[in-house]
Parts: C-alpha cells; sequence; structure tokens
C-alpha cells in the first residue's frame, strides 16, 4: 500500500478517504518522476488528435488550477463561517470561471456542464495549451499538483464531508484524472519510434 506523505488536518480519516489521498500522493509522484526525465523533444511529442505531451500537462494543470479556486472559495466561506453547503449546492454541475469563458469564445452551450460540452472546452482550449511552452507546462503541471493536494489534505473534516456526499466529489481526487494523463504520455513515449529515441540521446 503507498504510503501517505500529506499531513491531514483531521486526525482519524474516514472510511474510503484514505484511498483517494494515497491516489493523490501516487499520482503527484508520478507527475514529478516523469517530468524529471522530460526533455523538449519528448514534450514536443504527439499524441495523436492534435495534442503533444506537452499540451496535456499544460491541460492537466489547468484543470487543477480550476479546482483549487473552487476549494479556496469553499475555504473562505467557512473562515466567514459562512454556508459552505449552500455554496456547494449553487455550484451546481460546476462551471469555472476560466472554463465559462472559453467555452463562450468557443461559441459553446456552457449551461449544459456534461462530458459533451468538457470536450467541447477541451478542444476549445487546445489550441492555446499547444502555445504554451512545454518547460512552462510542465513547471505548471507540477506545481498546481503540490499546491492541490496540500489543499486538499489540509481541508477542514466538515468541508471534506460535505464535499463527499455532494455532486463535486470528484474534486477531492485530482489524482485519478492526472493517472489518466499520466498513462496516456507514457504511453506515447513507450511508442517512440527509432528515430526520435536517437535525438533524444543526442541531445542528452
Amino acid at each position: 500500500m503507498y504510503v501517505l506523505k500529506q499531513q491531514h488536518a483531521r486526525g482519524v480519516l474516514m472510511p474510503g478517504e484514505a484511498a483517494f489521498y494515497a491516489r493523490n500522493d501516487f499520482s503527484r509522484d508520478r507527475l514529478k518522476l516523469l517530468c524529471q526525465r522530460l526533455y523538449e523533444i519528448d514534450l514536443l511529442r504527439p499524441m495523436g488528435e492534435g495534442w503533444t505531451v506537452s499540451a496535456k500537462l499544460a491541460h492537466t494543470a489547468f484543470w487543477e488550477r480550476q479546482v483549487l479556486l473552487v476549494l479556496e472559495a469553499l475555504m473562505r466561506t467557512d473562515a466567514r463561517r459562512g454556508d459552505v453547503a449552500a455554496v456547494i449546492a449553487r455550484t451546481g454541475e460546476w462551471l469555472p470561471i476560466a472554463a465559462v469563458e472559453q467555452w463562450q469564445r468557443a461559441g459553446v452551450d456552457w449551461s449544459d456542464a456534461n462530458s459533451r460540452n468538457q470536450d467541447a472546452l477541451n478542444d476549445g482550449a487546445l489550441p492555446a495549451w499547444l502555445l504554451v511552452p512545454p518547460h512552462v507546462a510542465l513547471r505548471q503541471a507540477v506545481n498546481n499538483a503540490e499546491v492541490l493536494d496540500s489543499v486538499i489534505a489540509g481541508l477542514a473534516p466538515r468541508i471534506v464531508s460535505l464535499i463527499s456526499s455532494s455532486q463535486i466529489a470528484w474534486m477531492l481526487e485530482p489524482g485519478r484524472h492526472r493517472a489518466e494523463h499520466l498513462d496516456e504520455v507514457e504511453r506515447a513515449l513507450s511508442s517512440t519510434p527509432a528515430a526520435h529515441a536517437a535525438a533524444v540521446r543526442h541531445t542528452a
């Protein structure tokens, strides 16, 4: 079993909590180890449908930043002794500000935040993510993962309980989304043709 590295604010974890904290920690360490061995030529590696490794990291960093903004808003509400449950309820299917803006620019109907529209957002944002310098995308992916996991680990038990029983429970487990894309990146890198591999060795 993976050993938890974060110091959690709650003394005793509720059933199921330990598993998602462990997944967050494990996926974050996977990300860091992967990024430590990537050259720029690896970051520019095509992944199909217009994506590159760098764009995939920029995508991951973007969504983790959005989750962080939501969690910080909940923490501020809690600090003011506001109604955190009401804020979560109003969040509905969760439309982050940056996501809504990108949907609007792309002419996408953002009133229904289902997977179809999330895919539309990702497709619309891909050109911007491709423009992010590879080293910046890498740094942001690692930094955002570290900050987000730290915030999740420090959430008060009452906030964790409210989120866990809501439609945004997935926000407590960025490790799942992160691991999904790490798997994709590792598959892309493992299929590197001989010419690409020779170029990587040349730049080492």
